[in-house]
């Protein structure tokens, strides 16, 4: 495909997210689907390597009764491309905003040329360049690992969708292992059963809420903690995801 035929390829897959809302009956008139997945296409695939983050759920506003609701709008289209211009303030983006800008630059959390996001929030930028999903694509609260799975098997077929029009070579998995294995990597789970021909990597310093393992095709699959973990808030476990994330990124390119 050439860029305008992504373009088009992608806004497809926008309506058929809201179009399976409304046919498992999820969307109505107080709520709609916030959709996700790249916000400059170009920037995107002139990347390298192109880079994935999954999350799992997104959030907005509530009703009265405290549930969620929505009147629709694209976390890449509109947040990533600054049209309300806040995207550093939300928690979950941070890290995600350090580290694409720590790995594009080739710099550290903790080097002095890393800007904060509060005094030079132009570096969410960064944002334009990867490909976003979150699994479920309704605004939600915290749900139980039940509602989690089910919510996981509506969605699943989009997922794929996604993944395969954006051909990530680096796919960030954020606190979605437990359901999100099977769209990954075919006929395994990624280094968790026996039949997995996947390779498990290691970078220096590894924590141990990371796992990274190189499926047959030489695509990079990071699994990690969710990005809004309440210990990030503080800075010195901030700075070792980050890096951790950078450095994971960097065995890609040094694999090439």
């Amino acid at each position: 495909m050439n860029i305008e035929e992504l373009k088009k390829a992608d806004k497809q897959l926008e309506n058929e997210i809201s179009q399976l809302a409304k046919d498992n009956s999820l969307s109505n008139e107080d709520i709609e689907p916030i959709t996700d997945g790249v916000s400059d296409i170009e920037a995107y695939y002139n990347s390298n390597p192109r880079i994935m983050w999954v999350l799992k759920e997104p959030y907005d506003d509530f009703d009265e009764d405290g549930n969620p609701k929505s009147d629709g709008w694209s976390i890449t289209k509109d947040v990533f491309n600054n049209k309300y211009g806040y995207a550093w303030t939300c928690q979950s983006w941070k890290p995600i905003i350090y580290s694409m800008y720590g790995f594009l630059n080739r710099i550290s959390f903790f080097d002095p040329k890393m800007p904060w996001v509060e005094n030079d929030n132009s570096i969410q930028s960064v944002l334009k360049q990867i490909a976003y999903i979150n699994v479920n694509k309704m605004p939600s609260t915290t749900i139980s690992p039940k509602e989690w799975c089910n919510t996981y098997k509506i969605w699943k077929g989009i997922i794929s969708k996604q993944i395969k029009l954006y051909n990530p070579n680096v796919i960030i998995l954020c606190g979605v292992n437990d359901v999100i294995d099977d769209s990954l990597c075919e006929n395994c789970s990624c280094g968790k059963s026996s039949s997995c021909n996947c390779q498990k990597m290691h970078i220096e310093s590894q924590p141990k809420y990371m796992h990274i393992y190189k499926t047959e095709d030489g695509r990079l699959l990071i699994y990690t903690y969710h990005p809004g973990y309440p210990k990030l808030k503080n800075e010195d476990n901030l700075g070792e995801y980050v890096n951790s994330i950078i450095s994971a990124i960097n065995l890609y390119k040094h694999a090439q």
